[in-house]
């Protein structure tokens, strides 16, 4: 393909701003920890299971919308986490686990 003049101008413009985009996302999405917030829109949240498993626990969190899903990032016993009986509304979300007294790290977005 041949650029002409002010195309290849056009061209070189269009390439920069893809490179420019490239730069500013390449390693710089991400979701944050516990302990600092990323640029994914999500919450954080520690939560221990109830004693009995696969009952009703409700999580707590600031997403002020009602959360598309949440990700299990850390648990301190093998267990699968699922949601509860009640829905989720803007500021909760109940979900259950197999296994008592589980220590969960979510992400809740």
């Amino acid at each position: 393909m041949r650029f002409i003049g002010g195309e290849v101008q056009a061209h070189q413009s269009i390439l920069k701003v893809f490179e420019e985009l490239k730069k500013l996302l390449n390693g710089n999405v991400e979701f944050g920890s516990p302990t600092y917030v990323g640029n994914v829109r999500g919450t954080w949240v520690e939560v221990t299971a109830p004693a009995t498993p696969n009952t009703d626990f409700t999580v707590t969190h600031a997403l002020g919308i009602l959360p598309a899903g949440f990700d299990v990032k850390k648990k301190d016993v093998a267990c699968d986490v699922y949601l509860g009986s009640v829905a989720a509304t803007t500021t909760q979300l109940t979900l259950r686990a197999t296994a008592a007294n589980a220590v969960l790290t979510l992400f809740v977005h």
